[in-house]
């Protein structure tokens, strides 16, 4: 298994090759075929993801450190500037003026005066009548929307408003099933793969099912997918997970708490947790 989740690794590396080609000048793909090619490197990312569940944890953290070192990009270096000095601009000698140019002028040819204006009257100003309160100003004005629910936007590295598996910090999540407010300590995780769900929106208002459904997400002292079975009796609210060690293992982001301590194991996303990035940065995962 381990021999196929690297060979498809390698797969998916000359697609990401050729796509930077045609970023650099050389002659696009019609549009079906980049829609082809992105199906296909989303499929074998799932697949990818699902062979790395099945396998040892070391053999696994092995696979997931190799890969991430196949996605570091070398910071651009930017062009040093050269200063040059500005052009010496000559400036004329002004020329030396003669007694018969420095001679005041006749009074023929001095410049006319221009007549002083006479002041204006002064006019009394009429005092402004008071103004009435009129019904519009008794109208209390509307509320301002809803701030928009950023909470996982550190968790979208490609920056396209999902949480999917493109992402490299998709692997790290999990759900569990929410059992009567005790799913922090009942019930196993299970990944999101398993569970159907390709993407999670960044703004926490849906998430994607694999046959394009598009389900709900509830916000209050955790962040609840509400998981819709062809039965009523299977639907069921679960709870969303990070692998707080995994995720601190990859470099990228860390899970703390509200003093900065750093967090391990299977943590909730609840009110007082943060994600902080490799410079100090610290984000918090739920809106206030």
């Amino acid at each position: 298994m381990l021999r196929t989740a690297l060979t498809i690794a390698l797969i998916s590396i000359p697609m990401v090759q050729g796509t930077n080609l045609w970023a650099q000048g050389q002659e696009s793909p019609p549009p079906e075929d980049v829609e082809r090619i992105i199906e296909e490197i989303l499929q074998l990312r799932g697949e990818a993801e699902a062979l790395l569940e099945t396998l040892p944890p070391e053999l696994r953290e092995e696979v997931e450190r190799r890969w991430l070192e196949l996605q570091v990009v070398p910071p651009e270096v930017p062009a040093e500037t050269v200063s040059r000095p500005a052009p010496a601009v000559e400036v004329p000698p002004e020329p030396d003026l003669g007694p018969e140019d420095s001679a005041p002028l006749p009074a023929e040819m001095a410049p006319a005066q221009e007549p002083t204006p006479e002041p204006e009257p002064e006019t009394e100003l009429e005092p402004a009548p008071e103004s009435q309160p009129s019904a519009i100003s008794e109208v209390e004005p509307e509320p301002e929307p809803a701030k928009a629910c950023d909470s996982l936007g550190p968790l979208d590295s490609n920056g396209d408003g999902v949480i999917s598996a493109s992402d490299r910090n998709w692997r790290y999540l999990r759900l569990r099933a929410d059992i009567g407010g005790k799913s922090t300590s009942m019930g196993d995780l299970e990944s999101l793969y398993d569970l159907g769900i390709r993407e999670i929106d960044v703004n926490l208002r849906f998430y994607k099912l694999d046959d394009g459904f598009k389900g709900d997400i509830t916000i209050d002292d955790r962040i609840r997918f509400e998981l819709a079975g062809k039965r009523k009796s299977s639907r069921r609210s679960m709870i969303l997970f990070v692998e707080a060690s995994r995720l601190a293992r990859s470099g990228s982001l860390r899970l703390v708490d509200a003093s900065g301590a750093l967090l391990a194991g299977d943590q909730p996303l609840a009110p007082g947790v943060a994600l902080q990035t490799a410079e100090g940065k610290r984000l918090p995962l739920l809106c206030p």
